[in-house]
């Protein structure tokens, strides 16, 4: 039994992935897939990923979003995180991540 969600819209050269759900081990190549289908894309400069309905992430989950910021950020397009729920946020200022959040 899946225990996520992935919803991607793109609109104007920016994608929306919205995650939600359980990130981690057991459906990480399937985030990464979806944010990574983008990653080079010439006409996506945006990508954001909405973390609003993250329940869990682990350190896998957590590693597929910085790979895809990485290789975002090499390809020339802004990434980012918004709206981390606070599971999300917990891990984030664990981590030192919290600089991929918008604002």
């Amino acid at each position: 039994m899946d225990h996520h969600t992935i919803d991607v819209n793109e609109s104007d050269g920016t994608v929306r992935v919205r995650l939600g759900g359980e990130i981690d081990v057991s459906c990480v190549r399937t985030v990464r897939a979806a944010i990574g289908a983008f990653v080079g894309l010439d006409d996506v400069r945006v990508i954001v990923v909405d973390l609003a309905d993250v329940t869990f992430l682990d350190s896998s989950g957590l590693g597929a979003l910085l790979a895809a910021s990485q290789r975002a950020k090499g390809a020339r397009q802004h990434f980012e995180i918004t709206n981390p729920s606070t599971a999300v946020q917990r891990v984030l200022e664990v981590t030192g991540t919290r600089h991929l959040v918008a604002g």
